[in-house]
């Protein structure tokens, strides 16, 4: 669980712990409890914004090499936001390091 995942239960849950239903072991063990199911690990997901940071361009280049295929966008549902993966920006860094050597 991540930690706002966490968090989260823990505040759904406190009605339950304060009238005595869930003891405050039994919420700590659910807080505890790891990923474990087989997936794989979410990826780390990263705005336009920070991308463009990170690579030391604009959002328009950003949007070149979307369409070049360098850069690959997840687009969040019922938004227009995009999102990369940071595999994927550091991929992109190497490309750009090896051209501008």
């Amino acid at each position: 669980m991540t930690p706002n995942e966490t968090k989260l239960v823990k505040q759904a849950l406190k009605p339950f712990v304060d009238s005595g239903l869930i003891s405050s072991a039994t919420l700590s063990q659910l807080t505890a409890i790891k990923d474990d199911d087989g997936r794989p690990p979410r990826p780390n997901l990263v705005d336009r914004k920070e991308t463009s940071k990170v690579l030391g361009c604009c959002i328009q280049s950003l949007v070149n090499f979307e369409k070049a295929g360098r850069l690959k966008p997840i687009k969040l549902a019922g938004r227009r936001a995009v999102r990369y993966t940071m595999q994927n920006i550091e991929q992109l860094l190497d490309c750009k390091e090896v051209a501008n050597a």
